[in-house]
């Protein structure tokens, strides 16, 4: 990538970079900004980091190859978000498999208990592969076949507030 980092005198480091990334492991970024994500796979992009240290963004868009995120997997996909004051703001997050398709807008804040504020809308997907991501019940593996709709999370990561609506396909 380009960029620069302001050494000046001053006490305030400005920085402002381009990192490009091609087909780099996503856990290996996730582990760069010093989180810890249960995400697997390829990404291929750029990342604009800028700001003053330690007030510093990352705006990034990504092309996905072979996610894994928790139990849910995707063949490919694209990811644009924002990580800043403590949080990622997912602007977009599109993730396919087959004729399977989940598409994610929201926030997840990075203070403890990771509180979420999202909404994933999903296309042909397993009903209990998608719950199983926010639930650990013995009902889920009762849940069968596919349906398509929405679903808005909110709350802590380990036990989160799920509103669902769903049509199951046929």
């Amino acid at each position: 990538g380009k960029g620069n980092v302001d050494f000046s005198e001053e006490k305030d480091i400005e920085m402002s970079f381009v990192l490009k990334v091609e087909q780099a492991d996503i856990n290996y970024l996730v582990k760069l900004f010093n989180y810890n994500f249960p995400l697997s796979g390829l990404a291929q992009g750029e990342i604009v980091i800028k700001g003053i240290w330690p007030k510093i963004t990352a705006h990034g868009d990504l092309k996905l190859k072979d996610i894994n995120l928790v139990s849910l997997k995707a063949e490919s996909g694209n990811l644009i978000f924002v990580l800043g004051d403590n949080k990622i703001r997912i602007e977009s997050m599109v993730l396919n498999s087959g004729k399977s398709q989940l598409y994610t807008q929201g926030e997840i804040s990075l203070e403890e208990g990771l509180p979420l504020d999202l909404r994933v809308n999903f296309l042909n997907q397993d009903i209990s592969s998608l719950l199983s991501n926010f639930i650990k019940s013995d009902l889920i593996g009762k849940l069968r076949g596919q349906a398509t709709g929405s679903l808005e999370i909110k709350g802590n990561y380990t036990s989160p507030d799920l509103y669902l609506s769903a049509l199951p396909n046929n």
